[in-house]
């Protein structure tokens, strides 16, 4: 562990996103523990000094994992680890920390009013009116939540919040997580059987081997015909390629993506520019709310890991 110039015990934080570290700061303080921040170009002569580290958007590979000292705790801001090799770090004796509870409400809020706005075809209804004037013949027609099957692919807690939050509308539900053990009897399924028989899917696993590409040209090609599609996940579950042949052929009729394949997403992307696709910036999780409590449970799981107190959320 890394001592500050007044030998006190110091937690790295590696580049971020955030405005500021306060509230990390304030928690790790009143445990007699500094907090240092690094750059990217900092990495190689840093990471080596401290034993507890927080990261964001950092990409550690092997490569990385074997510059720490083993017994390292590393603590992801967020719900994904994507951005870590754990098999690597299991192997290097580096333990992984994320932090699961927290953007729950946000992102399964964001993800239940993007699978509505879908459904209301709201996006193509903003973009005709604009271009068309009042023209209703112009529209075409919705389909109320009775007569429509949702698709939740992946029922940790986001999964199940979107659920529980839609299941005031009269949707039939198909779920298929391989791992859920709550997945109501009545809605589980297997993937392929959501993928042929849902009007609406959306994504709520996490990124891993067999997630990726887990929606490929042949998954597309088993959908009914003008599937809306909703991804708050992650980008690379989806074959971007396929994905846009699917909408230029009519296979998914409308779209909400909040992550991609390749971030950021450029403007020269052929996913802009059309009337029944909504976009956004990988920003599903930012509520204040959510983010304030994000900076707490960094700083208390940094706190545990620097006084060897338990880790609640160890993954590896």
């Amino acid at each position: 562990m890394a001592q500050s110039r007044n030998g006190r015990q110091t937690v790295l934080a590696t580049s971020n996103g955030y405005e500021n570290l306060d509230i990390e700061r304030g928690i790790l303080a009143k445990a007699g523990i500094d907090l240092v921040e690094c750059a990217d170009e900092q990495l190689d002569e840093m990471l080596p000094q401290y034993t507890v580290i927080l990261v964001q958007y950092v990409q550690f590979d092997k490569a990385r994992l074997s510059q720490l000292q083993p017994g390292t705790v590393l603590i992801r801001y967020g719900i994904g680890v994507d951005n870590i090799d754990l098999d690597a770090a299991r192997e290097l004796g580096i333990t992984v920390s994320n932090l699961p509870t927290y953007g729950l409400n946000a992102v399964s809020e964001f993800a239940s009013a993007a699978i509505m706005a879908n459904v209301m075809r709201l996006k193509l209804l903003d973009c005709r009116f604009s271009r068309l004037g009042w023209q209703q013949s112009e529209v075409p027609y919705a389909h109320e939540t009775g007569s429509l099957t949702l698709g939740i692919i992946g029922f940790g807690g986001i999964g199940q919040k979107v659920h529980k939050k839609l299941s005031g509308f009269d949707f039939r539900f198909l779920i298929s997580d391989p791992v859920s053990t709550c997945i109501p009897e009545e809605s589980k399924c297997d993937l392929d059987t959501l993928i042929r028989e849902s009007d609406v899917i959306t994504l709520h696993c996490p990124l891993t081997k067999s997630t990726h590409h887990l929606l490929s040209r042949e998954r597309f090609a088993a959908m009914k015909k003008g599937v809306c599609l909703v991804n708050t996940s992650r980008g690379p579950v989806i074959d971007t390629e396929a994905l846009i042949e699917a909408l230029d052929n009519g296979t998914i009729g409308s779209a909400v993506l909040d992550v991609y394949e390749f971030e950021p997403l450029t403007k020269d992307s052929p996913l802009f520019n059309r009337e029944n696709v909504l976009l956004s910036p990988h920003v599903s999780w930012k509520t204040a709310q959510a983010e304030h409590n994000l900076h707490i449970m960094a700083g208390e799981q940094a706190r545990n890991a620097v006084l060897r107190e338990p880790l609640p959320y160890k993954l590896v």
